[in-house]
């Protein structure tokens, strides 16, 4: 499930010049909303496009703290299921984490 979405939106950004899916894109906008929620003078709209360099730079910025917060939560997810088959199977962790012996 976890590595099947991950592939998914990996496949669409590399099948459309690395643009976002529409489900990353929308967890972006959310995301976004809620940090100019807290700053809104720190990150320009979403909507505007005649940005100053600062502007630019700080909405670069924001998009690269979403892309490590997904990669992190992504592993943890990853951690946990790995985890959860471990526990169902511990006679069979040697496969489920090789480096776990």
């Amino acid at each position: 499930m976890i590595g099947d979405a991950l592939e998914a939106n990996a496949a669409f950004a590399e099948s459309h010049g690395g643009a976002y899916s529409p489900e990353m894109m929308q967890r972006f906008v959310d995301w976004y909303q809620r940090l100019r929620a807290r700053e809104p003078d720190a990150y320009p709209a979403l909507h505007r496009t005649d940005l100053t360099k600062a502007e630019r730079d700080a909405r670069a910025a924001a998009e690269a703290a979403f892309k490590r917060e997904e990669v992190a939560i992504a592993k943890q997810k990853m951690a946990a299921a790995e985890q959860r088959s471990i526990a169902a199977c511990p006679w069979r962790q040697d496969i489920v984490h090789p480096r776990a012996q």
